[in-house]
């Protein structure tokens, strides 16, 4: 059983993060803020977009997939359980840095997704719970 709300809300979530990494209320744009937020945004969506698109059997372009993402996506298609191992592996080390997900809770959500995904690679069940 796949909980394609639950995937498609922490996408959304991200996605909301990322664009107000843009938001210029207390001055200017700082750049490098909003270049690295959107880098580490669209790396954490990756195993999301791959969960999304061979757990739960939907398209891509339900979630607005954006183009520059593509050869990002194609190259962690090549080993998937790698990086998010990875990637769960980096989140855990580096929590502080995840400030901003840790307010709004999706930074559990997101450990745990890529928890279960491992799972799923590790037992070879047939099956995602999420």
């Amino acid at each position: 059983m796949y909980d394609v709300g639950k995937i498609y809300n922490v996408i959304t979530s991200l996605k909301k993060i990322k664009k107000s990494s843009f938001s210029c209320n207390n001055g200017p744009v700082n750049f490098l803020y909003v270049k690295e937020t959107c880098r580490m945004i669209d790396t954490l969506m990756l195993p999301l977009y791959y969960i999304w698109e061979h757990c739960c059997h939907q398209q891509l372009e339900d979630l607005s997939f954006e183009e520059h993402l593509r050869n990002p996506y194609k190259k962690f298609l090549q080993h998937p359980i790698t990086y998010t191992w990875q990637l769960y592996v980096f989140i855990t080390i580096k929590e502080p840095l995840f400030s901003q997900l840790k307010k709004k809770s999706i930074y559990n959500e997101i450990s745990f997704i890529y928890k279960e995904l491992i799972k799923y690679f590790e037992k070879g069940e047939k099956d995602v719970r999420l």
